[in-house]
């Protein structure tokens, strides 16, 4: 490797390379320091490009990509409040001059995260950049921090989720690079004329726009969806079912998401009855597992609605929008009871038996519940307390939960117990009997 070469790499990975005078190969560039803009104020205090919009550009004067084939990548630090919506295209000249790249953010729930594009085409010499907004609707596409030229480009993954979970080869869903190439199906969340709307969803599906859309990467999908008025469906909506039978086959490929790639969460699963002889004992599992679903509310959603378990005041169901739902994520499985207008029931309110009966042989089914790692003590099932001990759902079937003596709480997946004396135990009552998970 040259010396030239070595500069360049050294200074993508470390410090950026500033020379005196001009931004220059693999530069830092300070987002709110452009040459030309048609923003009227930035942002951060003075930090940030805040909610760059359709329409919005910044221009930045003498970017030096350096020789051809050098510059392939830039790398981009952003915010972005929702998933929905919009990208960016990267233009040389001037606000309408030659697209050599298009950056679609998602969502990143307001917080500041990295990540980049490679170029299409090959950029060489002193340029003039700009970074322009492009969306069809009003909302702000990202706030941008900072951008940096370089030849490596961080590699950035997107959920995509089978059209009919379940029915596809490949897999329920699958982390996909954005340049990977996969089916395109959109949502809106506002009616379309023949569009697909289920009652349980919140949006309208198509998938033929007017033609059907195969082998698309990450930003041509995005943007397909944006030139049709609408937005790609996130992740949950696509669990849930949202776009089936929309069109195109679609129900059997992997459909690109909005949703960023990350580890998932998780939640309880609960016995539909207390009094049945149930497929599994109540556990912890992954946001991504298959479980039914009924939903609990403090209200009656109907007239003739009657109240499943009087202690606890809460109505129970599980044949909903003249259906039963089974195998379900947890995302799904919240959303549904969100639109019926209740909520998911918590472990205590299925011990309670606030569900039983109310259909769908639902009763020795294992629910999802609203109940997280973190609700009560967790003890061995000789009731000795396990001291630093990794709690995941790979070992909570020794556990039981003692919820009358809620010492600490286990507070992530994989979060480990702080060590304690035992003397410091002994000195503590335990009261009530450990329940079973």
């Amino acid at each position: 490797m040259n010396l030239y070469a070595k500069v360049c790499l050294a200074a993508f990975l470390s410090t950026p390379l500033l020379v005196s005078g001009q931004t220059s190969i693999f530069a830092h560039i300070e987002a709110e320091e452009f040459s030309k803009s048609n923003v009227k104020s930035t942002g951060c205090e003075g930090t940030c490009v805040a909610d760059l919009k359709n329409g919005d550009f910044l221009g930045y004067r003498a970017v030096d990509f350096g020789p051809g084939g050098i510059t392939e990548a830039i790398n981009f630090r952003y915010s972005k409040t929702s998933g929905i919506g919009g990208y960016v295209e990267i233009r040389l000249g001037d606000p309408t001059g030659q697209i050599v790249g298009e950056f679609a953010p998602i969502g990143t729930e307001g917080v500041f995260k990295e990540a980049s594009i490679t170029l299409s085409d090959s950029v060489e010499g002193v340029q003039y950049l700009y970074f322009v907004g492009v969306s069809s609707s009003s909302d702000p596409i990202l706030s941008l921090d900072w951008v940096e030229l370089g030849n490596l480009e961080f590699t950035q993954k997107i959920w995509t989720v089978c059209g009919s979970l379940g029915e596809c080869g490949e897999g329920k869903f699958v982390p996909a690079d954005v340049s990977e190439t996969h089916e395109v199906r959109c949502c809106s969340d506002t009616e379309k004329p023949g569009w697909t709307k289920h009652p349980w969803c919140g949006v309208w599906a198509e998938s033929d726009l007017p033609t059907c859309y195969h082998a698309q990467n990450f930003t041509s999908a995005l943007k397909i969806c944006n030139d049709n008025g609408a937005r790609l469906c996130t992740k949950v909506e696509l669990e849930a079912k949202c776009t089936q039978n929309s069109g195109c086959e679609h129900d059997r490929d992997l459909v690109w998401s909005s949703s960023a790639h990350d580890d998932p969460d998780g939640h309880w699963v609960g016995c539909g009855s207390p009094d049945s002889n149930c497929k599994g004992q109540e556990h912890f599992a992954w946001d991504n597992e298959i479980h039914e679903v009924s939903c609990c509310s403090d209200t009656p959603l109907s007239s003739g609605d009657k109240l499943k378990c009087s202690e606890k005041g809460v109505y129970g169901y599980s044949e909903m929008f003249n259906k039963c739902f089974h195998g379900e994520t947890y995302g799904a499985a919240e959303m549904i009871c969100s639109n019926l207008g209740g909520r998911l029931c918590t472990r205590s309110e299925l011990r309670a038996g606030c569900t039983k009966g109310t259909g769908c042989d639902h009763d020795k089914d294992l629910i999802w519940t609203s109940d997280v790692f973190g609700t009560g003590n967790i003890v061995e099932s000789d009731g000795s307390f396990s001291l630093n001990k990794l709690v995941t759902p790979e070992n909570h079937g020794p556990f039981v939960d003692n919820e009358d003596s809620p010492l600490f709480n286990v507070i992530g997946k994989y979060q480990a117990m702080e060590e304690t004396t035992v003397d410091t135990f002994s000195l503590l009552s335990i009261g009530g009997s450990g329940r079973k998970l």
